[in-house]
């Protein structure tokens, strides 16, 4: 989904499943 032609993609990479994993957990009515 998320190309990384650049070295700062696989750094945005970690931060981005760092915050939506705690989003789903705090708002199962967000999930299927």
């Amino acid at each position: 989904m998320f190309p990384s032609p650049s070295p700062a993609a696989p750094a945005r990479a970690p931060r981005f499943l760092s915050v939506p994993a705690p989003r789903p957990q705090r708002h199962p009515v967000s999930g299927p």
